[in-house]
């Protein structure tokens, strides 16, 4: 249901936001899933990246500009879509304990099934065969998407690549100008650059935390 939520609010979020400020926006979750550790697995989160989860909810406000006029509905929903994305990784962790990731995928996959499709006769509409071309190229490039990620974990570790994610960025601001002509403002290109720089940090953090752990266990 998590994943399920996470994916719905994202999709409304750029159907009102542009894309570059709603995936800065959504560039959030590292530092929710930060949070949620400290409370729901136990793990020692240090002053140092707690102070980093502070510097990367101040690039959040610099991207929503409260006061300014930015904040709306809208831009709140990659803050949710961020939160619940979160969770779902944080309790994926828990259940990792007892299933497969692969088991974990699967039934994420089936309950997001079952419920989306429980509401397909009241929503239904023929799609056309550019909508169905569009919708497959979704499908494709997103298990495509996951098959890499899951292919690069298996050769390096998490820390190393979490700053390329960033790169999305890059991509959603490059296809927001060219498709949809919608260039972000600065503070988005601002408040982004802090959220990120603030995850890299996070990731770096990690890393060195599980040499810290290494070490004592040698």
């Amino acid at each position: 249901l998590l994943m399920l939520a996470t994916t719905l609010l994202f999709f409304w979020a750029v159907s009102h936001v542009d894309l570059a400020s709603a995936t800065a926006v959504a560039f959030v979750e590292p530092m929710v899933i930060t949070i949620l550790s400290h409370f729901l697995l136990q793990e020692r989160v240090g002053v140092r990246r707690w102070a980093a989860v502070a510097v990367g909810f101040i690039g959040v406000l610099i991207v929503i500009r409260p006061g300014f006029g930015m904040v709306s509905f809208a831009i709140l929903l990659p803050v949710l879509s961020a939160s619940t994305g979160a969770t779902y990784n944080v309790l994926t962790r828990i259940a990792a304990r007892y299933d497969s990731n692969v088991t974990s995928l699967f039934y994420a996959a089936l309950v997001g099934c079952l419920v989306l499709s429980a509401f397909m006769p009241f929503l239904w509409q023929a799609p056309s065969l550019t909508e169905w071309l569009l919708l497959a190229a979704l499908g494709f490039s997103g298990g495509l998407a996951h098959t890499l990620a899951i292919r690069a974990f298996s050769f390096v570790s998490a820390s190393i690549i979490a700053p390329f994610i960033y790169l999305q960025l890059v991509w959603t601001t490059a296809i927001g100008f060219i498709w949809f002509d919608m260039l972000p403002v600065v503070t988005t290109w601002i408040g982004g650059a802090v959220i990120i720089a603030t995850g890299i940090y996070t990731a770096h953090r990690e890393r060195v935390r599980a040499r810290e752990r290494l070490r004592n266990l040698a």
